[in-house]
């Protein structure tokens, strides 16, 4: 009995099972069938329903006509037909006072919602007008129906009669869509969207015919008796363009609609419709801009001889002030949505004008361009005055674009002022704790730094230290603000402090790979101009800096630690590179420069913090001796063990905090490292001048440590002998490396040394410096060999 129940059960289990997918299965087709319905015929519906809807309407209308025609023909003539035509007509005459008195009605309300101009613009209607003259035709012929086929002058036959009272139908029918027609296209009409796409087609309808005449006019200066044959069309364009000014006027005052219709429905906080209308207004000067785009000239100003405007600033800067005035109304208002579509539409505007072609040899000149940029300095200005955070933002955003479109056309004097202003955005920023602001503007001149480098067009050397300085003083003023707690020294701000010199060392890298990928020799030298001119900016920019922080305890230093000791190896590695021959002695040379750089941080620092971050400074020593004597340089490893030296000395006057006496031979093992791979490449010179410099690092670690105490005490810690202790544990995990390879993950220089000795040249380095090596050695063979030699 169990197993058939367990039997049953497991039937209706199965059973439920399909029953489910079967109603899943059959609800998701029901689902999708008219989700299909809805989005396509539905949709293809409701886009033609007026088509369809007046197609079924007069089919049924003639339907109805044709159907009295064939049944009644003959017997539809009435005793008085004139009162039929008459009764026509008067409706007709009655419904088209109504319709139209409704139209005017909707027209006084849109007057009300809209500035005058505009409401000018949209009671201009071709079809209002033909419709009422039709209708009134209309209503007027059955009146004269009326009177034909009355008693006294009943000169119609009953053919006729018969005829006209079935053709009747059909005319009150189309009489009758006509009216709904014009209903529904005021009804449209006195929409805004409306009104605005009107005008935007009409004003670009307007400019290409202007455009068109110019160019009919060129063709004609041409060719006239006693022109030179040198003059170009996009010259004689241009002197048409000059004639055809007042025809401008046009646009210009459907454009002062506009900005009066923005202002209207801002004040009815209808925010979405006026941000269109702005919108609008953009899109006809975008389109004045192309039709501009190859004849326009460049102006000498009276004023000033070296300055230069375009013959297009008449027309652009009303409606450039206007933008601004706009703006400045969002900013006021705290509008942050409507102040970033300011922002957004002069940003668009100057990048189209970058397309602009003047009729001139200065080609780095773009009036145009600078023009639109000016008017967006001053907005900028009225969100710093009004302490406006996100124009600033936005606007931080926009100069990014903005810089990136001049340098990329060649724009030698923008770059500056785009610096500028976003040094004011910056600076605002720091002082208001907008963080957002101030690390924005530092992503923009990253931004603006790669597009630099990658530019044929620019003097890069030139722009490239401008940017920089501007981009350090930002730095250092925050590193200001950092360190008297006025900003919080959070890991978001170090990151975008820290941000710009990582971007700077990717780019060094990239070069490189740029002119190992290039096969044509003129520029791959031109690859590696750039190449020296970024790394030698990257080192002047942290030599300055290390002179003004004075310090080696800031997040920053170990970010420039870190790059230090990238871009020296990497400098060694290329100079071994065949393709870098010619620059070798370039290469080495700035090498030596980035050994040296992390002492200048410890020179300029009154006290040191022995912590992670000063740590990073002894490392990049310490990898860049390394890798000297990888590449040969031993010069290069001899400077490196020399600034180790010296570190391991000066820590122990300028150790800040309670000091226990660790951090100079730790400093000083790192000097060790360089001087252990020396001995495997047989450098014995190089162990000569440890020595030395090990004996003076003895002295100066016993007098700080040992020299004062008293007679009979003796430390238990440190030890006298502590440098040698401490670099005697480096010999264990050489000994273990095989087995700990996976756990080392850091790229240390200890974990670069080990990677590269074995347990024998430790063994000869301590031999050879102190004398001695642990029992067991390799070195116990290798001694007993030479002795029985």
């Amino acid at each position: 009995m169990l197993r058939i129940k367990h039997f049953l059960k497991l039937k209706f289990a199965k059973l439920d099972k399909v029953k489910r997918c079967l109603v899943f299965y059959f609800y998701l087709a029901k689902s999708r069938i008219k989700g299909y319905l809805r989005t396509i015929h539905f949709n293809l519906f409701q886009k033609h329903s007026f088509f369809i809807s007046s197609v079924i309407y007069f089919s049924l209308i003639v339907a109805a006509a044709l159907f009295l025609h064939k049944n009644f023909s003959g017997n539809i003539l009435l005793t008085d037909p004139s009162t039929l035509f008459i009764t026509i007509g008067a409706t007709l005459a009655g419904v088209l006072a109504i319709v139209f008195s409704f139209s005017t009605l909707l027209m006084q309300n849109a007057a009300q919602q809209s500035s005058a101009g505009l409401y000018e613009i949209f009671g201009q209607d071709w079809f209002q007008k033909i419709s009422f003259w039709t209708i009134a035709f209309f209503s007027l012929l059955f009146f004269v129906l009326a009177i034909l086929s009355s008693g006294n002058a009943n000169i119609l036959s009953g053919q006729i009669i018969d005829f006209v009272i079935l053709s009747s139908l059909v005319i009150v029918a189309l009489v009758l869509w006509f009216l709904y027609l014009l209903y529904k296209r005021t009804f449209d009409r006195i929409k805004p969207q409306s009104g605005l796409k009107r005008i935007q087609k009409d004003s670009i309808k307007k400019l290409d015919k202007i455009a068109k005449v110019a160019a009919e006019t060129a063709v004609l200066f041409k060719n006239q008796p006693g022109q030179k044959e040198s003059s170009s069309h996009e010259m004689a364009t241009a002197a048409s363009f000059q004639i055809l000014k007042p025809w401008f006027n046009y646009i210009n005052v459907r454009l002062d609609h506009l900005f009066d219709y923005h202002d209207k429905l801002l004040s009815q906080q209808e925010k979405r419709i006026a941000r269109q209308a702005l919108t609008v207004a953009s899109n006809i000067i975008h389109h004045y801009l192309k039709i501009r785009g190859g004849s326009s000239v460049i102006l000498r100003s009276p004023e000033l001889f070296f300055v230069g405007t375009s013959d297009s600033q008449d027309f652009l800067t009303p409606n450039l002030e206007q933008f601004v005035s706009k703006g400045e109304v969002y900013i006021k208002n705290n509008d942050g949505v409507g102040v970033t579509h300011v922002i957004s539409i002069l940003m668009g505007l100057a990048i189209s004008a970058r397309h602009v072609r003047y009729v001139s040899h200065l080609t780095y000149e773009n009036p145009i361009f600078e023009q639109c940029r000016g008017y967006f300095d001053q907005l900028v200005v009225s969100a710093i005055k009004h302490d406006c955070m996100e124009a600033l933002f936005q606007s931080a955003g926009a100069y990014t674009k903005i810089g990136l479109v001049a340098i990329d056309a060649g724009m030698q004097h923008e770059p500056l002022s785009i610096f500028t202003q976003l040094d004011k955005i910056a600076y605002h920023g720091l002082t208001k704790k907008m963080d957002v602001v101030w690390g924005e503007v530092i992503k923009a001149y990253t931004s603006l730094f790669k597009k630099l480098v990658a530019s044929d067009k620019m003097p890069l050397e030139v722009q490239m230290k401008s940017l920089i300085e501007h981009l350090q003083a930002i730095i250092l003023s925050a590193y200001t603000l950092f360190r008297t707690e006025f900003l919080r020294s959070d890991f978001i701000n170090q990151w975008n402090l820290s941000k710009p010199y990582y971007e700077i060392e990717s780019v060094i890298f990239d070069i490189a790979r740029a002119v190992d990928k290039e096969t044509d020799e003129k520029k791959r030298d031109r690859w590696k101009k750039r190449f020296i001119i970024v790394v030698e900016e990257l080192r002047r920019s942290l030599r300055h800096l290390s002179e003004q922080m004075q310090s080696t305890d800031h997040q920053l230093i170990d970010t420039f630690g870190k790059i230090i000791a990238h871009i020296g190896c990497f400098l060694l590695e290329l100079s071994e590179d065949k393709k870098w021959q010619q620059e070798k002695s370039e290469l080495i040379s700035q090498a030596g420069w980035y050994l040296h750089q992390p002492e200048w941080f410890v020179h300029h620092a009154e006290k040191i913090n022995s912590n992670l971050v000063f740590d990073e400074l002894v490392e990049s020593v310490t990898k860049i001796g390394i890798c000297a004597l990888k590449t040969k340089q031993i010069q290069l490893a001899k400077e490196a063990i020399e600034v180790l030296s010296k570190f391991a000395i000066d820590i122990m006057a300028k150790e800040k905090g309670q000091s226990f006496g660790f951090t100079e031979p730790r400093i000083m093992e790192r000097a060790c490292y360089i001087s252990i791979l020396a001995v495997k490449l047989g450098q014995n010179k190089i162990i000569e001048f440890l020595k030395q410099k090990i004996d003076e690092f003895q002295k100066a670690y016993e007098q700080r440590w040992f020299s004062k105490l008293p007679k009979g005490v003796k430390l238990t810690s440190p030890k006298q002998d502590q440098l040698k202790l401490e670099i005697m544990q480096l010999r264990d995990k050489v000994i273990r490396k095989e087995f700990d390879r996976g756990m080392r993950i850091l790229d240390s220089s200890e974990e670069r040394i080990i990677e590269e000795i074995e347990v024998i040249d430790f063994d000869r380095f301590t031999y050879q410096v102190w004398g001695f090596f642990e029992s067991g050695s390799p070195l116990e063979e290798e001694l007993k060999i030479n002795k029985n030699k």
